[in-house]
């Protein structure tokens, strides 16, 4: 049976009766083996109702059909809060300083018990409840930090989803220093360590800096011993997969890794390295190339490796400011392609090769170039029935000097005339009304460079 305690120091008087109308007007204390029961409303003007922590069942009981208002930081329960029925319920819960209610959602059957304490210590160092201290060094899967300012005690035994409160002495921006809330979980300490509780995304409010919630699903509460905040990563949020960046080969070239890489959260400004991807040391060279980052403004110079034209990648740590920082680690593809080159064609030695006029059918573009800057040359042929194979038709030309080349083009048989070559930017305009075909031997092998001299020797009987 529920009892009526009149336990108030300083002889501040209060009764709370069965049924009655009740208010706090000054601190209540409940001995272990004793409760309160309320059954109708309770309100909450000064003072505590302090319960003995290490006895949980000696605590404040609101009965189904009961209500409280004005609960605060200078009134409310300072040890078990008891809620007995199948509605909602938000539990007036604090240390004596500060309230930090917590809640639950509608639970199963109208007979359904609930009970809930916080306690505004660090975990690692808790006495209570029983399996105290709970380490906050001691992390499960997906678990990163959790916070060492406080924790709550809920008990329960069928599934609620269940709401918990902060504020500014949470310090939760230290909990969840990449400042991200999406990154904020509730943990439960689970007898060895702390784990992720709930199903599902929790929902929050608030901020990290100021005051919130925090509502996680489907939980029992008698799964875990202490529930607290935590963080799923120390990993400053990063474009994990940033798109690739397209340079020159062979010069010198840009990029802002601010804009590829868009760190957000922690603590700014941050800075930027080239690492080593394996093993994460400073290091500016990658598979075909050198880079050179300025680590605060991030701007990233690239320069292949002269006439290199393919991928490449970057691998870039960025941290913020905070102690210890918080980093991540990307890897910046690369695209490097040949700069457009410069040269001139010498139109005297250009020769169509394998056609035949007025029959259609497939040759070769035979050109030289004294080339004066490596680079692509775009190759175009037109006029006389003729066009490049491939088209666009680009010659990648990485080695200066002459330079001959073989391009496969198609004749459709029309009539010889006007006719338009272009390499790059230099141009010849031939007209092969008069030009007569030469043939030539082809298919020829000349294969003394590639034989191996003849050694002397004595032939004896």
């Amino acid at each position: 049976m529920r009892r009526t305690l009149y336990l108030i120091p300083l002889l501040v008087c209060l009764a709370l009766l069965a049924r009655a109308q009740s208010q706090i007007n000054g601190t209540v204390q409940i001995n272990s083996g004793g409760d309160i029961g309320i059954y109708n409303a309770l309100t909450f003007n000064t003072g505590y109702v302090i319960t003995p922590r290490n006895a949980p069942a000696s605590n404040i009981s609101f009965q189904a059909g009961s209500s409280y208002a004005g609960a605060s930081n200078t009134s409310h329960v300072n040890g078990y809060a008891e809620k007995v029925g199948n509605t909602a319920f938000t539990f007036p819960v604090g240390d004596g300083t500060t309230l930090r209610p917590m809640g639950i959602s509608p639970p199963p059957t109208p007979s359904s018990v609930y009970q809930a304490a916080y306690f505004g210590v660090n975990p690692a160092s808790a006495t209570l409840p029983a399996g105290a201290p709970f380490s906050t060094s001691s992390l499960g899967t997906g678990v990163a930090r959790v916070g060492t300012s406080e924790y709550w005690d809920v008990n329960g035994s069928s599934a609620v989803d269940l709401t918990f409160t902060w504020n500014a002495a949470s310090n939760l921006s230290t909990v969840v220093p990449t400042g991200i809330m999406s990154n904020l979980i509730v943990v439960g300490w689970n007898g060895t360590q702390w784990v992720k509780v709930g199903t599902g995304t929790p929902t929050t409010t608030g901020t990290l800096s100021g005051a919130g919630t925090i509502t996680v699903s489907s939980v029992t509460p008698d799964t875990y011993t202490a529930y607290t905040f935590g963080t799923t990563t120390l990993q400053l949020a990063v474009t994990t997969n940033p798109s690739p960046v397209t340079v020159t080969s062979g010069t010198g070239n840009t990029v802002s890794l601010p804009s590829v890489l868009n760190p957000t959260g922690g603590t700014g400004p941050y800075t930027y390295t080239s690492v080593d991807p394996t093993t994460g040391v400073a290091s500016n060279t990658t598979a075909h190339g050198i880079v050179n980052v300025n680590p605060t403004t991030g701007v990233m110079s690239y320069t292949s490796t002269p006439g290199y034209s393919g991928p490449d990648q970057a691998t870039i740590k960025v941290c913020d400011s905070s102690s210890p920082a918080l980093c991540n680690t990307v890897t910046v593809p690369i695209s490097a392609t040949l700069p457009v080159g410069s040269g001139s064609l010498d139109c005297s030695t250009a020769q169509i090769l394998g056609v035949t006029p007025g029959t259609a059918g497939t040759g070769n573009l035979k050109l030289t170039v004294n080339v004066s800057g490596i680079g692509t040359f775009p190759v175009t042929i037109s006029g006389s029935g003729m066009a490049v194979t491939t088209s666009p038709y680009v010659l990648n030309v990485t080695a200066s000097g002459l330079q001959t080349f073989f391009i496969p083009i198609t004749y459709s048989g029309a009539a010889f005339g006007a006719t338009t070559i272009t390499v790059g930017s230099s141009t010849c305009s031939p007209n092969l009304t008069a030009v007569t075909p030469t043939p030539l031997i082809t298919s020829v092998l000349n294969l003394g460079p590639a034989c191996a001299p003849i050694t002397a020797a004595t032939l004896s009987k």
